[in-house]
């Protein structure tokens, strides 16, 4: 079985083996999203020379350099699988320079060896802001959600890899794995043997909670927040407050997303926006779907309600609403993707008066 590793990135392989000056260096600007021209060009320099002497020292010198290589060593065999579909690995670092510069550095050694490995990382990923850092935790939550399971469901088995980055993501992502991840992994410093944790049975119990605030929680993990009223009653831990407005945290998008995952396969809930109104033929057709098929379709009407209530946004590539060419015999003038399986993969709709009518459930034309 093919794997799909998140590694969390630090900055050990810029920092390993070198002297107190370099160390001290790199500290300073371990948090900063960009650099002077002065420091700017001192990492340029210093990454060179750190990605030239991995180059050239072989498995030996990158697991002494680098806590995240020294980990894939001991979970990888060496050289990579040659045959079948590859192994895909994500490094996921810190919104910094030092962070990205430490990341590529990995990457680009991986590459040489063989591997398939790409970076990522979501806006304000670092502490110098606790308000952007809980922002972007939640980022990476709706991320992982829309990442992970398109490759479980292609037959990868889904590892995080946390034996480097920074303890305040570390914490978090070890939460987030005992949801989403088959195994987790550890590697301590000077150790050649995995700690190996396997999935454990875990669900969050407030899923009871969701549903009864389904519209309050579809509201802030769709749309984005919520008049701050709207949230009496809720675990304070699941949503901050800011101008009078409410979002989720970082654990809210993890009770939100998990709920959503049973939720969307029992019914059919109301639009989230006046402008989006659902005909009767169209409610009766989508809730006779198939559990999977009704989970589909909802995503979906979330990302159209959400579209409708931003005009100026992207029309979302999951989405992909359109005009139709020619008007359909019953009027509907537009359509979008229901689901890419299933005997009705398209929802047919019609504007009038500023109002998207999704009129029916249908084939592609």
């Amino acid at each position: 079985m093919s794997t799909y590793m998140l590694i969390s990135c630090g900055t050990s392989v810029l920092t390993n083996g070198v002297d107190a000056v370099t160390r001290d260096h790199c500290s300073r600007l371990a948090n900063e999203r960009e650099l002077d021209p002065e420091d700017g060009n001192w990492l340029d320099r210093h990454r060179e020379a750190t990605s030239r002497r991995l180059q050239t020292g072989g498995w030996t010198q990158a697991r002494r350099q680098s806590a995240e290589l020294n980990s894939l060593a001991a979970f990888f065999p060496t050289p990579p699988r040659n045959s079948g579909r590859p192994d895909h690995l994500v490094l996921l670092h810190t919104d910094t320079e030092l962070g990205r510069a430490a990341a590529q550095i990995l990457k680009d050694w991986l590459d040489a060896q063989g591997y398939e490995a790409r970076l990522h990382t979501t806006p304000g990923l670092a502490t110098r802001s606790l308000e952007e850092f809980q922002a972007s935790l939640s980022e990476l939550v709706r991320w992982a959600w829309e990442e992970l399971p398109g490759y479980r469901e292609a037959g990868f088995r889904i590892v995080f890899n946390l034996t480097g980055g920074f303890k305040g993501v570390l914490g978090f992502l070890q939460v987030l794995a005992t949801l989403m991840a088959d195994e987790t992994i550890y590697l301590f410093e000077g150790s050649e043997e995995l700690l190996r944790i396997p999935r454990l049975p875990v669900k969050m119990a407030v899923e009871e909670t969701v549903r009864q605030h389904l519209d309050t929680f579809r509201r802030m993990g769709v749309l984005g927040s919520v008049p701050a009223e709207r949230c009496a009653g809720l675990p304070e831990t699941l949503y901050f407050t800011h101008e009078g407005r409410a979002g989720l945290t970082p654990w809210g998008e993890m009770v939100w997303n998990q709920a959503r995952e049973r939720l969307y396969r029992e019914f059919l809930p109301s639009p989230l926006t006046h402008r989006v109104v659902y005909q009767d033929a169209f409610r009766k057709t989508a809730e006779a779907l198939a559990p999977n098929q009704l989970y589909t379709l909802n995503r979906n009407l979330d990302l159209l309600n959400r579209f409708i209530e931003e005009p100026e946004g992207p029309n979302l590539r999951a989405l992909r609403f359109k005009k139709l060419k020619l008007p359909t015999e019953d009027g509907c003038t537009h359509e979008f993707y229901a689901s890419s399986e299933g005997a009705a993969p398209r929802c047919y709709c019609s504007i009038r008066q500023d109002i998207l009518v999704v009129e029916r459930l249908g084939r592609h034309l």
